[in-house]
């Protein structure tokens, strides 16, 4: 429970599941107002096996956020 820590003094607008974040993106739905994107989701497990997973979430997803991001001037 020591990792909730680091989060008790920030001030969230808002949090959504990744999976859910996904849907949203791939069909162009609203967020609201935007104006900051923190992205820290990456498989780092160096024994995973499944390439199909570590390209979709460390490679596509990403890739797709950013176009997004950029496509609406988010930083």
């Amino acid at each position: 429970m020591d990792q909730i820590n680091n989060l008790a003094d920030l001030s969230i607008s808002d949090y959504m599941d990744k999976d859910e974040f996904r849907r949203r993106l791939d069909r162009s739905m609203g967020f609201g107002v935007v104006d900051r994107v923190y992205h820290q989701g990456a498989c780092s497990n160096t024994m995973a096996t499944d390439s199909r997973y570590m390209l979709e979430n460390n490679y596509s997803f990403s890739r797709d956020l950013l176009e997004w991001s950029v496509g609406r001037r988010v930083l």
